[in-house]
């Protein structure tokens, strides 16, 4: 009997050094690679001269340092109206010598003999009036003798956003700013808890019209905690005048907040195997990138701590 199973073992053995014999073997020599294509980035920002960055897509496995385009044929135009001579400054940036303003449309179009020619569109929206309503602290204290760090474990501040019907899509962005002789001498992020309305991604508060009531001024309320260190002057009394809770508020174009959330999710996902892929959004007909519209205003209230 142990002879016969013997026998069967060997049989089996032989059979499946057959079978793999014959199984075909492939070789990937290279990975498919798509057709490059042209990237455009660009903020329009109120005031400012409007610029793009114009490069050029790389597959992942190539390693070049320098994608950048100095050749293309770039137009810009608001309201629909083509606006002066284009200037290349070098590093695929271009720019005019025109400034942009609230409320204006904006295009660029990007023309390469070699590529597919791309177009995107964006608009700067009218501003927002915000106010900080209301800062109360709950928890806060200080410790040192070299230095002091104050800190604050518990806080809560209302704003006041006003109608959001004229198309602007907001983050907020906040941080202690602390004042030496009026200038500003440090900045700290804060920490927020909660929110009673909006997205927070990142530490950014994000404001979608389509999901607020956009027809009336509303409050958005949030807890937050922060943490200050500093040092001591010689005389033995703190370096600084004062501290504010200020909040950068960057009013987008809906194609930028898109841009802007979803490259925030995307991020925030890294190094998470179980978390849903994000695509990060792009409004680039024809190519890739971002052309978006934007306007910032600060925010400031004064801290009151003992």
């Amino acid at each position: 009997m142990k002879k016969k199973l013997n026998k069967l073992s060997a049989l089996f053995v032989v059979f499946i050094a057959l079978f793999s014999a014959c199984e075909k073997s492939e070789k990937i020599d290279k990975f498919p690679i798509e057709p490059s294509k042209l990237v455009l980035n660009g903020t329009v920002i109120n005031g400012e001269f409007l610029s793009v960055n114009v490069s050029k897509s790389l597959p992942s496995i190539d390693n070049a340092d320098n994608n950048f385009i100095d050749d293309a044929e770039v137009f810009f135009y608001e309201d629909n109206e083509p606006l002066s001579t284009v200037l290349f400054t070098g590093s695929g940036n271009y720019t005019v010598n025109h400034k942009a303003g609230l409320g204006k449309t904006y295009r660029v179009e990007v023309f390469l003999p070699r590529y597919k020619a791309v177009v995107a569109s964006t608009a700067i929206p009218e501003a927002v009036d915000l106010d900080i309503i209301s800062h109360r602290i709950i928890d806060s204290g200080s410790f040192g003798d070299s230095y002091r760090s104050l800190y604050i474990n518990q806080a809560n501040i209302d704003i006041r956003v006003e109608s959001l019907s004229g198309g602007a899509y907001l983050k907020l962005l906040p941080k202690i700013n602390v004042y030496s002789d009026g200038i500003v001498v440090k900045t700290e992020s804060i920490f927020i808890s909660n929110i009673s309305d909006g997205n927070l991604v990142n530490g950014s508060i994000y404001l979608n019209p389509n999901e607020t009531s956009s027809n009336e001024v509303y409050d958005i309320s949030m807890d937050y905690r922060a943490y200050l260190r500093f040092f001591l002057s010689g005389s033995g009394n703190v370096a600084f005048d004062s501290i504010t809770l200020a909040f950068s508020a960057y009013g987008y174009s809906e194609d930028l907040y898109k841009y802007d959330l979803t490259r925030s999710h995307f991020f925030e996902s890294q190094g998470n195997p179980f978390a849903d892929p994000v695509q990060i959004y792009t409004n680039v007909e024809g190519g890739f990138g971002i052309f978006g519209g934007q306007y910032e205003t600060v925010i400031e209230k004064k801290i009151e701590l003992e």
